[in-house]
């Protein structure tokens, strides 16, 4: 155990309770989007593995996966990160080989809805290489296998735009109408879709021209309604059959789903054919009809729409009613557990700079449909052959601290590194007590386990972080060694964007020539606890440092919404009272409505 174990715990302790009051303030930064420096191989591979919901511990842990593709195999390694624990237990790292399965394709396809992660990957280590992407019922069956082991997190995905919008996409596309000033465009054919809803009420209103196979229909400005309405009724009819599914009504919601070794009745299994059914046309839609899809997105009366309803993604209050300030910007703090970040589908959402509204959708239709769009192109020949000789190490992270500061140990801290006159002492002290939980509710996140033991198995002869007992270092040692040895950066590939503080590992590791790339951030500050192997002392004492400096930010900018209200309260009795800082974003949301109308759609 190294010497500076007890001055790493003391700055543990302290990011854990910096972020925990940060994330209880809905803090955040811009969100950022670098997926396309993730190979698609891993990408893909880790959207598979996305396949539960926090009503679902045994699947709702959030995977990580590093790796290299070599000419013939990939060494892939795989991080989970730890379930919910209610109390404070020690940390550990094992790591092991996964055997592969022997089993047939008929036989996995037709197991249990929900099972251990291992299994999952042992299962879909299986099936993909063979699968044969030309075998039309063996690639609904795999695509239907897949649904049913991520209904959860699918619906997760489909109602994340309540969260956004204040309102549900498919409302608004089932009812929109093109209007005067949308954008024209010049009229062309496309080759008559195939789909399981809406497809007779379509070719009945379409202008048409050819037969059978070969026919044809006008997209155009007449047109463009009815198939902006067909996309939201495909996500309605998607809604309605995951609600009808068995084994998904509410009481399963309310309590977690147990692993079952029992095959699905028939009418299930036709209710999840009916499902994959829509999900696969919506992918469909997305991939074959691009320009459509963009000439649908891009109209200003539609994005007008999801404006007016636009809510702030941090704390899901809406910006579109102006009559009056919302909350109390000192509201006290409800003890955040690590389920909140375990069904923050909408924070992937996060704007990204200039984006449109209907980019925006875009991203929400194609999260949607990333299960089916993972399997497409992981079945292709070149990443079939990969997958047939796949060598796969999954590591497992246990362990949770529940600690936090104290209250006023904290504030106290806080105040000696501030700049406060006697009078901000006690406003500054109720501002933390507010903003403080009880207990810690995050966990390590897989990402910063893995940046964590690629950083330390890379730089052997060089002092790295080593904080923890129980480390299967051997073990470990084993399993990344392949992916070490090439000369490429490493990668990791997640299921969904960072969290602000993994994304700020990865910066400062960079700085200190341990570079490794991940899919971007959505900017949140959630609870966060450091890794416990491969990150030096000194790179958490900088990021404890930018953590201060954040909250001193947020601290000052409360103290003088307090200053703004009581001076105002003194000025004008009984007129309404509109903070500054939401009166900007007020004026801010304003004047992105005016100018998002005139920007294109970049999908």
């Amino acid at each position: 155990m190294p010497s500076n174990l007890s001055e790493f715990k003391q700055v543990d302790l302290r990011i854990r309770t910096l972020t925990a009051i940060l994330q209880s303030m809905h803090q955040a930064e811009p969100a950022q989007s670098t997926r396309r420096d993730v190979p698609p191989l891993l990408r893909h591979m880790a959207t598979l593995l996305t396949c539960g919901s926090n009503k679902d511990p045994k699947a709702a842990q959030v995977v990580a996966i590093a790796g290299v593709v070599e000419e013939r195999s990939i060494k892939a390694l795989v991080v989970t990160q730890n379930a919910a624990a209610k109390e404070s237990t020690p940390f550990s790292l094992k790591g092991h080989q996964i055997v592969k399965s022997n089993e047939s394709f008929d036989a996995i396809i037709s197991g249990p809805a929900s099972v251990p992660l291992e299994r999952h990957i042992v299962d879909l280590l299986a099936l993909l290489p063979s699968c044969n992407l030309n075998d039309e019922v063996q690639v609904e069956s795999l695509m239907t296998f897949v649904t049913m082991r991520s209904i959860r997190k699918l619906h997760a995905r489909l109602t994340s735009d309540e969260k956004i919008w204040n309102i549900r996409v498919a409302q608004i596309l089932t009812d929109w109408k093109p209007a005067e000033g949308d954008y024209p465009f010049e009229p062309f054919w496309v080759s008559k879709p195939v789909w399981p809803v809406n497809i007779d009420r379509m070719r009945s209103m379409m202008e048409k021209r050819g037969e059978g196979d070969s026919e044809e229909w006008l997209f155009s400005m007449k047109s463009i309604g009815i198939w902006a309405n067909t996309l939201g009724t495909m996500l309605s009819v998607l809604e309605s059959y995951i609600k009808e599914y068995k084994g998904f009504p509410q009481d399963l919601r309310e309590k977690p789903m147990k692993a079952s070794k029992r095959q699905l009745k028939k009418d299930v299994q036709e209710k999840l054919g009916e499902i994959n059914a829509i999900v696969f046309s919506l992918y469909r839609f997305l991939t074959k009809h691009v320009l459509i899809v963009k000439k649908i997105l891009a109209q200003k009366s539609l994005e007008a729409m999801f404006l007016h309803q636009k809510v702030d993604v941090l704390d899901g209050q809406p910006t579109g009613d102006l009559d009056e300030p919302e909350g109390d910007p000192d509201e006290p703090a409800r003890d955040l557990d690590v389920a909140d970040e375990m069904d923050d589908e909408h924070l992937e959402l996060t704007p990204e700079g200039q984006e449109t509204e209907g980019n925006r959708v875009y991203r929400y239709l194609q999260t949607i449909a990333a299960w089916q769009a993972a399997i497409e192109i992981l079945l292709q020949p070149k990443y079939r052959a990969v997958l047939a000789s796949i060598s796969v190490g999954l590591v497992e992270v246990s362990g949770r601290e529940t600690g936090l500061m104290n209250r006023d140990e904290f504030a106290a801290a806080f105040l000696a590194r501030a700049t406060a006159t006697s009078d901000d002492e006690v406003e500054i002290r109720g501002i933390l007590t507010s903003f403080t939980p009880t207990q810690f509710g995050g966990t390590i996140h897989a990402e910063a386990s893995l940046m964590g033991l690629l950083a330390y198995f890379s730089h052997p002869d060089t002092t790295t972080g080593k904080y923890i007992d129980d480390m299967d270092a051997d073990a470990l040692k084993t399993l990344f060694e392949p992916v070490l040895a090439m000369a490429t950066t490493p990668t990791i590939g997640v299921g969904k964007k960072c969290c602000w503080c993994c994304y700020k590992l990865a910066q400062l590791l960079k700085a200190r020539q341990q570079e490794i790339l991940l899919p971007g951030t959505h900017g949140v500050l959630y609870a966060w606890c450091p890794p416990r192997v491969g990150v030096d002392i000194q790179v958490l004492k900088i990021m404890e440092k930018e953590l201060w400096e954040k909250l001193e930010r947020v601290v000052a900018h409360r103290l003088a919404q307090r200053s703004f209200v009581k001076t105002h309260s003194r000025q004008s009795s009984g007129e309404l009272q509109m903070l500054p800082a939401r009166a900007c974003f007020y004026e801010l949301s304003r004047t992105k409505t005016v100018k998002s109308s005139t920007r294109g759609l970049t999908l």
